[in-house]
């Protein structure tokens, strides 16, 4: 009939607008998941009741307890000389500003490490401990800046980045096992 082929036909058999339309969905998954995820992850956290964190804080711990996680080494006397230092620094915060926590020490095969879990649970590792010492001002730093974590939530807000990465992936990749998996 004398007509051409359409422009979506000439792109798709043209190898630069093939290349160009790759680069942009490239670009277009990395900024969905440097900041999209974030972000939707973020306003979604507001919809969640803190009765969640709980939840999945109890549930880790006794995971980690049962698989990398063994009873600390270190003194009881020790152990409670570290958690009046911290209470003693977090006393001059304003009333109000300090979400509830506890500090547990166990022995770990992950090495020097602390962590804050969703609940509040700060774990303060032995070989953290042995390592600097038992010096109060340090462990106060290391266990203020993982009060920081849970203030802002950020152990939750990890758990729906990642369940956002498996949408994402299942719905790029077209298979949603691992979403259902999960």
């Amino acid at each position: 009939c004398g007509r051409g082929d359409p422009a979506v036909v000439r792109a798709q058999q043209s190898w630069r607008w093939v290349l160009a339309s790759l680069v942009a969905t490239a670009v277009l998954l990395a900024a969905l998941y440097r900041w999209g995820v974030p972000a939707a992850a973020q306003a979604a956290l507001v919809l969640i009741p803190p009765s969640v964190d709980r939840t999945v804080g109890e549930t880790a711990l006794q995971s980690l307890d049962e698989q990398l996680l063994q009873k600390s080494r270190i003194a009881d006397d020790q152990q409670q000389r570290t958690r009046a230092a911290f209470a003693r620094a977090l006393a001059a915060q304003p009333a109000g500003s300090v979400p509830a926590y506890r500090i547990v020490f166990r022995s770990s095969r992950l090495g020097a490490n602390a962590f804050a879990l969703p609940d509040g649970t700060i774990v303060l590792t032995d070989e953290l401990f042995a390592l600097v010492g038992g010096d109060a001002d340090v462990l106060t730093g290391v266990l203020a800046h993982d009060l920081g974590h849970v203030r802002r939530r950020h152990g939750l807000r990890l758990v729906l980045q990642a369940g956002a990465v498996g949408v994402l992936a299942g719905a790029v990749l077209g298979d949603f096992s691992t979403l259902l998996a999960g």
